[in-house]
């Protein structure tokens, strides 16, 4: 990836961002999508205007799963049920999946993803994080 930055999610937004392959490499979670927004005050986006960051990898480093919770969609209520964050499971509810919300605070993300018809909720803490990508827009 010739756009590789380490840090600044806050910089991102990752809504309706594709998922194509989730898979660990060591402690270390990749996902493989189609791309996010890149703010105007990434230091990546030397212009004035947001841009589209295309064909795009994000690396969460020592990733910990605090939290798992899933709601398949035929349930009508906003309740979600624990689910076990093996990597197994991580790994097959991330896969295909999109993003629907992402919020980040000090190391730590609140993810919301639609994973086939279930919607799953997954907190997790890392190291560090890698943003990178091929192409923009």
């Amino acid at each position: 990836y010739p756009n590789v930055t380490p840090g600044y999610m806050e910089e991102l937004v990752f809504e309706d961002t594709n998922i194509f392959k989730a898979y660990y490499k060591g402690k270390d979670l990749h996902l493989e999508c189609n791309g996010y927004v890149v703010q105007y005050d990434h230091p990546e986006n030397t212009g004035f205007d947001k841009i589209t960051a295309n064909d795009a990898i994000v690396v969460f480093v020592n990733f910990k799963p605090i939290d798992m919770r899933m709601k398949p969609k035929k349930e009508l209520e906003d309740k979600y049920e624990e689910i076990r964050a093996f990597k197994k499971t991580i790994i097959e509810k991330f896969n295909k999946a999109v993003m629907i919300e992402l919020k980040n605070k000090d190391n730590e993300v609140d993810l919301t993803l639609h994973s086939g018809i279930d919607s799953v909720k997954v907190l997790f803490s890392y190291e560090d994080v890698l943003i990178g990508w091929n192409e923009e827009k």
